[in-house]
């Protein structure tokens, strides 16, 4: 519990329960990789309305392959 960031508002740090219901990293691992695609996919929206150029595309599709590189 030493890494959480828990400020002086509260007289104790939470329950060790409460942080195992709210912890859900392994669920999101297994997540990650398809938010990675769905990102990729908002890139090429973006990308065909115009809002981005092809170049940031590009380097946005390359970083976001890296990241699911990094997840596998």
């Amino acid at each position: 519990m030493s890494t959480l960031q828990w400020g002086g508002r509260f007289a104790q740090a939470p329950d060790a329960a409460l942080i195992t219901f709210g912890s859900s990293l392994d669920e999101d691992l297994g997540l990650a990789w398809f938010d990675a695609e769905c990102s990729i996919a908002h890139v090429a929206a973006l990308e065909g309305g115009e809002v981005i150029t092809a170049a940031v595309a590009k380097a946005l599709r390359e970083a976001l392959r890296q990241v699911q590189g990094e997840i596998e």
